[in-house]
């Protein structure tokens, strides 16, 4: 065992990785859409990132396009980094008041049940 895993340091993933690495595996859901997702991160390291979601593939900025995003996800950067690596549950966080959503509820439920951040749909 090395010695950062002995103390208890676990290194973590910046956020803008996270959002990178999502951004790849949205491009292959079966729900994605044509349109931009915004994620409204606070705290450190958080900012506006859009996913832009075109017929060609997606990307990741920090500038919107011309049309509003289909959803909106506002929150701690470090509570939506969890969700987006898998160590916190997006439904649980959601209903505990973590996170606020705008936009298409319903999309937002069947694509993150489709890449595994919530277990249920809303």
């Amino acid at each position: 065992m090395s010695e950062k895993a002995k103390s208890g340091f676990v290194a973590r993933e910046s956020v803008e990785a996270a959002v990178c690495k999502f951004s790849a595996n949205f491009e292959r859901a079966r729900t994605r859409r044509i349109g931009s997702i915004l994620l409204r991160l606070t705290g450190e390291n958080g900012g506006a990132f859009y996913l832009h979601s075109t017929s060609t593939g997606c990307s990741v900025s920090r500038e919107a396009t011309a049309e509003a995003p289909q959803v909106e996800v506002i929150g701690n950067a470090d509570r939506i980094r969890a969700i987006l690596d898998g160590s916190k549950e997006g439904r649980l966080q959601f209903y505990a008041g973590g996170i606020r959503v705008r936009g298409d509820m319903r999309y937002l439920s069947e694509l993150a049940h489709e890449m595994g951040f919530i277990k249920e749909r809303f």
